[in-house]
């Protein structure tokens, strides 16, 4: 099995949901698509986030069903992420699932 190249994240904020670790599934010129795995349970995507140095990322925030959460946090406390390998590109799309946020990079 292939082995995915490890995906560089920094918590700006960290809120309610926890993340583990997140990976590049493919990287092309102008287009990749990375996977974030969270030790938190159904969190949901609530924002994209453009620095005007050029970097991006996403607000992860919780539902009424999320569970395993930093119950240090408020559970309205979103967390922030943001991808410093991908400075100069936008952010395409984004889903996310039980327990992966799936996200889809363009280049400027």
């Amino acid at each position: 099995m292939k082995k995915h190249k490890d995906l560089k994240i920094e918590i700006e904020q960290q809120g309610a949901p926890v993340v583990n670790c997140g990976w590049i599934l493919k990287e092309y010129k102008d287009v990749a698509t990375v996977e974030i795995d969270m030790r938190s349970k159904y969190c949901e995507y609530e924002c994209s986030i453009g620095g005007s140095d050029g970097t991006c990322g996403i607000g992860i925030g919780t539902s009424e069903r999320s569970l395993y959460l930093d119950e240090s946090k408020p559970r309205e406390h979103s967390t922030i992420i943001n991808f410093p390998q991908f400075v100069g590109w936008n952010i395409f799309a984004v889903v996310s699932s039980r327990y992966t946020v799936a996200i889809c990079f363009v280049k400027d």
